[in-house]
């Protein structure tokens, strides 16, 4: 059986690639293998607290291949706004431009695959994956666990953090684990949260995420022993804790004045899980026949959202290099063709990288980098310019192509409307 690509990994970012690669009409067969059953959509009373922050730009990508309109948009929540204030000292930034969407994980995996298994020239192989690959004669071979065998110009890993695609081919990584470890849960409140707000404590930041009706994601981030001591607490103990962080009052009042006045929360309404944080990139994104995207490529710390949208980055940089190449009557695996989105997406993902990095250092429990960093909110919040910039760079505007060859037409913004 032969293919132009193969796509491994049926989640958010791999079935997104197939979503727009099939609809750009440059390939006849395009074969995405999912370890995922046939999607149905989310039923659960509560929201799912893993949750996506969607940036104006992933969310304009998501239109462009039809995908944003099949999410139920009753449990997607946008903001227009972003709170960060700290325990050591009372700095602050407040983004007034800074808006997106909160959604839950499983319906973007939901829509992204559905559409995918919509497009004449995607074929989703649904409950197997790759067994193992090899390349032979300039071509990719694949056989799947399944037992079919395929024969691939181009095989995609699009299958996270420990991907067999880059793993298969001796594409190496370098690592950095954090010290801290992450609790997650979806909790209520007597009225809704209005805008997402993190505060930094002496422990890590806990971060608030609002979902639809009163309900709000929480990422709680500490060391690993004060994590598991926060998961086996008692619901009602698990909240007074959780309340009594958020209202804690600041240890100083340097360099500013502001006040944040905290939410209040009642009840828990889903499990509580923990997992811990990790930092990974690959050190070559591509080769010949071979092209990495989202966590096969590189994973983020979870602080700034980034995640899902440094994947979706990915997605558009690489299917525009792979549309114009095939206007340009190239093989997909082409070296050549794979090193100019290989190049970009590694610029992208290593500059969040090194920003994040920098943000995780400045909070070593020192009471200098407390001045520093409380200053240093202050400066930002106080020159619009100098804020707009950090917003434009958080929203994606500058990693991605200014044209979109996978449509005909470029969505227009589209803010939320709440």
């Amino acid at each position: 059986m032969k293919s132009d690509i193969v796509i491994s990994g049926g989640g958010m970012v791999g079935s997104a690639l197939a979503c727009a690669l099939g609809q750009s009409g440059a390939f006849s067969s395009i074969k995405l293998v999912s370890a995922s059953k046939k999607p149905e959509p989310p039923s659960s009373a509560y929201p799912d607290p893993k949750v996506l922050t969607i940036t104006s730009t992933s969310q304009k990508f998501m239109r462009s291949i039809g995908t944003w309109d099949l999410l139920d948009q009753t449990r997607t929540v946008g903001f227009n706004n972003m709170k960060i204030w700290d325990f050591f000292g009372t700095g602050s930034m407040d983004f007034e431009e800074s808006f997106g969407w909160f959604v839950e994980k499983n319906w973007v995996a939901h829509a992204n695959l559905k559409k995918a298994m919509e497009l004449d020239s995607v074929e989703v192989l649904t409950e197997t994956n790759i067994r193992n690959l090899r390349k032979q004669d300039g071509s990719v071979m694949i056989q799947l666990e399944n037992g079919e065998d395929i024969e691939a110009s181009l095989v995609v890993g699009a299958d996270g953090k420990d991907s067999l695609v880059r793993n298969s081919f001796g594409i190496s990584t370098w690592k950095w684990e954090y010290p801290y470890h992450g609790l997650l849960c979806t909790v209520q409140s007597e009225f809704p949260l209005l805008e997402p707000s993190q505060k930094y404590l002496k422990s890590g930041p806990i971060a608030l995420l609002p979902l639809w009706e009163n309900y709000t994601a929480v990422v709680w981030s500490a060391s690993p022993s004060e994590i598991l001591r926060l998961k086996k607490l008692e619901k009602p103990k698990f909240i007074k804790e959780l309340n009594s962080a958020l209202s804690s009052e600041n240890q100083s009042e340097f360099p500013s004045y502001s006040t944040v006045s905290p939410p209040t929360f009642s009840e828990v309404v889903s499990e509580r899980s923990n997992f811990p944080y990790l930092m990974q990139h690959s050190t070559s994104f591509t080769d010949q026949g071979v092209a990495l995207v989202g966590g096969a490529a590189h994973t983020v710390h979870p602080m700034s959202g980034q995640g899902f949208n440094l994947g979706v980055y990915d997605v558009m940089n690489l299917a525009n290099v792979l549309i114009e190449a095939s206007k340009n009557g190239k093989e997909p695996g082409d070296a050549n063709t794979l090193m100019a989105y290989g190049w970009r997406a590694r610029m992208y993902s290593s500059l969040l990288a090194a920003f994040e990095q920098s943000v995780l250092w400045a909070y070593w429990d020192l009471q200098p980098l407390h001045y520093a960093r409380n200053l240093q909110y202050a400066i930002i919040d106080a020159i619009p310019p100098l804020k707009r910039a950090v917003e434009e760079g958080v929203s994606g505007k500058y990693f991605v192509p200014s044209e979109w060859l996978w449509t005909t037409h470029i969505p227009e913004d589209e803010k939320p409307n709440n």
